[in-house]
């Protein structure tokens, strides 16, 4: 059973902010919100498992592109964190921060904004699209062997054209520094999860202090009971679903 807790605030409690504040609570909220979404994509379509060898690749590449949209999410997350109006302001809650969302922090500023495999994912792959030279440079290592296909149907949701999802995918599991390709997507799948989780145990215990230092508590209720929800590894996204 999963209960969930409704905090209840008003326009007229966040109006009581600097704004600076209420900028850090309305960014940071979002940035949970967007990295708990890639997270539960990226771990349905994973799990997804099919006697057709196609359809397995197809969700394979699937999960290639959600991965990339997270890379992406936590990258820009880092970005306003360390602007000019954000930096001074996230530094000054740093020594209230619970242990654990210190330690996150700690994560992130080694593994985010120094050109590690975040940034190149992120510049490369992501949110800013490979140059012909790193396309040219990955389709001369692909194996002849490898699907070349697209495969077309009349929804456009279900429609892929896998060879060029896979020139990409080499691109981002070289990142990944793997034995093969299966290993190095392996890597960057786990720096990922790595980086999302402290994301997360980070953006938390900075939301929770700086409500605390600029409002009172908020009343809170239970909203509803969730009894029935599935188990993650009852649950699956596939790559073909009819009438989206």
């Amino acid at each position: 059973m999963i209960e969930v807790t409704q905090f209840h605030f008003s326009k007229a409690d966040f109006a009581g902010m600097p704004p600076e504040e209420r900028a850090l609570i309305f960014l940071a909220g979002q940035t949970i919100n967007q990295v708990n979404v890639w997270l539960k994509l990226i771990r349905l379509s994973s799990r997804f498992e099919s006697a057709s060898e196609v359809e397995n690749k197809l969700s394979a590449a699937q999960t290639h592109i959600l991965l990339r949209a997270l890379f992406g999410t936590l990258h820009e997350a880092w970005v306003w964190q360390t602007r000019k109006d954000m930096g001074p302001l996230i530094a000054s809650y740093l020594d209230k921060l619970p242990v654990n969302s210190q330690a996150a922090r700690k994560t992130l500023s080694k593994r985010l904004g120094n050109g590690g495999t975040v940034d190149v994912l992120r510049n490369g792959y992501s949110f800013h699209s490979p140059t012909t030279a790193m396309l040219e440079r990955t389709f001369a290592a692909m194996p002849e062997d490898e699907d070349w296909s697209w495969y077309v149907t009349d929804e456009h949701s279900s429609t892929l054209m896998l060879s060029c999802e896979t020139v990409l995918g080499y691109g981002v599991a070289g990142e990944g520094k793997g034995s093969d390709l299966n290993d190095g997507f392996g890597n960057i799948l786990s720096e990922a999860i790595g980086v999302a989780n402290a994301m997360n145990e980070f953006m938390t215990g900075l939301v929770a202090v700086a409500l605390r230092s600029t409002m009172q508590e908020r009343p809170k209720q239970s909203a509803i009971k969730i009894e029935h929800a599935p188990l993650l590894k009852d649950a699956v996204l596939p790559f073909y679903i009819e009438g989206v």
